[in-house]
């Protein structure tokens, strides 16, 4: 069964290193994750390898191994790109006029 795995193993580990390469990291895992869902869906033998508790080939937990920090930096990214949109819009002058307006309808007593 790994063997059969093998190539769709290394699908996604290509379009998870593309994914590393996309702008927003948001849209990048979005497409990493639909590209894995269709994998699974077309080639059982993916949730079946990734799911085993452990590997009989060397290259297939490589290939796993490899997956799953590649998987793990997406999410990071994700994590990293909302707290440095949500800091900018924080810090920008539109966030000025909503926490003025905040401390407007909700004065400190």
């Amino acid at each position: 069964m790994e063997t059969i795995a093998t190539p769709g193993l290394e699908a996604l580990i290509a379009r998870a290193e593309q994914a590393l390469s996309e702008e927003e990291p948001w849209n990048a895992l979005v497409g990493f994750l639909g590209a894995t869902l269709e994998a699974q869906l077309t080639d059982p033998s993916l949730t079946i390898v990734r799911a085993a508790p452990e590997r009989v080939l060397p290259r297939t937990e490589e290939l796993t191994t490899t997956l799953g920090a590649l998987a793990g930096r997406l999410l990071d990214c994700t994590r990293i790109g909302r707290r440095r949109t949500w800091r900018a819009r924080l810090a920008g002058p539109a966030a000025a006029h909503v926490r003025d307006r905040f401390r407007r309808q909700h004065p400190r007593r």
